[in-house]
């Protein structure tokens, strides 16, 4: 079954973690879309204060679930994030 997303959803996304239309990129697979971009410390902290659902980040070329393994997240100067958009 196709995915489809539509303008509301990724402007939705890009409020919800402060991103700017140049800040991320989408990828498509066959059954999730996700969102990808760049996390300063700062942005890290607001997103702990928030809802954590659908959202990842990338440790040691691993992605974690920022809800599960927050509490593990080591501060870096720049964190891969990702977030699923919308799931088939």
């Amino acid at each position: 079954m196709a995915i489809s997303i539509d303008y509301h959803d990724i402007t939705a996304a890009c409020e919800k973690f402060n991103l700017e239309p140049t800040d991320y990129y989408l990828e498509f697979t066959d059954q999730v879309v996700y969102m990808y971009w760049v996390a300063c410390p700062a942005d890290i902290h607001d997103y702990m204060k928030g809802d954590m659902t659908c959202l990842d980040y990338q440790r040691k070329g691993k992605w974690l679930s920022f809800e599960e393994c927050s509490d593990q997240y080591e501060e870096r100067a720049f964190t891969n994030m990702r977030y699923i958009l919308e799931t088939n």
